[in-house]
């Protein structure tokens, strides 16, 4: 579909609230370099070459895994928020929100050392056109499984500028033998 390339800086500040919720506040600056677009997504002269947005965000974990690299048991998910306001940076102004999930559940019913892994991702924009690099594409080319453009998400007027709900899962297994 597209290549890009992207550079940024983000400075950041976490609280836990608890051992299981954290939260975020961040700011973003983001600079692409977008190439190789396909001719039928691009929607704005924004979609092609470089790009700045500066954006304010916060987000919200809430997680109960047993082991952070290797789950075999528990849930992960968060809400993340990003805003982009058109006093920050040159873009339209945008928003953004992103819900991720992730469940992993040791399996008494295989009763082997294989893990059941479900998640979901869905998300939400809203700007008068979205630029190519914030357009919802969820799991396109980033999610194990899943192909190019089954995802593609467009909204009013075929604007790509909502997101879809998608619920894979996978059987997952331990590097090393435990």
């Amino acid at each position: 579909m597209y290549r890009y390339r992207k550079e940024g800086l983000v400075a950041g500040v976490e609280k836990v609230f608890s051992p299981h919720i954290k939260g975020e506040l961040k700011y973003e600056l983001d600079f692409y370099d977008t190439r190789d677009v396909q001719p039928d997504i691009v929607l704005t002269d924004q979609d092609v070459g470089k790009l700045t947005i500066s954006s304010l965000g916060s987000g919200i974990v809430y997680d109960t895994r047993d082991n952070v690299f290797d789950p075999r048991s528990g849930l992960v998910a968060g809400l993340n928020m990003k805003i982009s306001p058109s006093r920050l940076s040159r873009t339209p102004s945008l928003s953004k929100a992103i819900f991720t999930g992730s469940i992993y559940q040791n399996s008494q019913v295989l009763r082997t050392r294989y893990v059941p892994a479900f998640w979901c991702s869905s998300g939400m924009g809203s700007a008068k056109i979205l630029p190519l690099v914030e357009r919802f594409f969820l799991a396109e080319e980033i999610r194990r499984g899943i192909r190019t453009g089954h995802t593609r998400a467009t909204g009013h007027e075929l604007q790509p500028d909502g997101g879809q709900c998608i619920l894979p899962h996978q059987l997952r297994t331990p590097h090393f033998s435990q």
